[in-house]
């Protein structure tokens, strides 16, 4: 019960290694699909809350700044809708790509937290430096022209796109200022 593999004795060598080497690569790829979204190869969404909130943690010991990007792609269901799913596929993974060229630091992440919508962490990253990097981001997404499979015809994506900023020395639970 639960096994999934025997050998008998005597065993073939070359079988053993194959077996091994099956079992690692089964692992790997279950490992991978714990911490990663299958469709774009970002992180899923309960990998980036862990790192949001490790994140915050360190903020707030450090005394540094923290900001987080909420993104949603504008009209998505219209483009599912339109032109089907493969299309829908194909534009989350062009977003995503988008996404992850702007950023440039080893602590920033690009996570896709569900359906259309990705998740951007930007640690020691100041309120300015976060709405240039937002700006960034909104460009790059709406220079990619997803091409429909079976015509000539590009669709051009826009995001909406929502941060929030943990200042230097704030708490979580600081009331919130109104956006500069």
């Amino acid at each position: 019960l639960g096994g999934d593999h025997f050998l008998t004795k005597p065993f073939n060598p070359v079988i053993l290694n194959a077996v091994v080497k099956s079992k690692i690569d089964r692992y790997r790829l279950l490992r991978r699909s714990m911490f990663l979204d299958s469709l774009t190869g970002l992180l899923n969404h309960i990998t980036s809350k862990q790192r949001v909130e490790l994140a915050v943690n360190a903020a707030l010991v450090d005394g540094t700044p923290l900001c987080v990007a909420m993104i949603d792609i504008d009209h998505f269901k219209k483009v599912n809708d339109t032109y089907g799913h493969p299309m829908g596929d194909q534009c989350l993974v062009a977003v995503a790509h988008a996404l992850q060229t702007q950023l440039g630091r080893a602590g920033d992440l690009v996570a896709r937290i569900g359906g259309e919508e990705f998740g951007v962490l930007l640690p020691a990253t100041s309120r300015s430096a976060a709405y240039k990097m937002a700006e960034r981001m909104r460009a790059a997404v709406a220079a990619c022209a997803i091409e429909h499979l079976y015509s000539q015809a590009a669709r051009v994506v826009t995001i909406s796109i929502g941060l929030a900023v943990l200042d230097p020395g704030a708490t979580p639970h600081t009331p919130h200022r109104h956006p500069e």
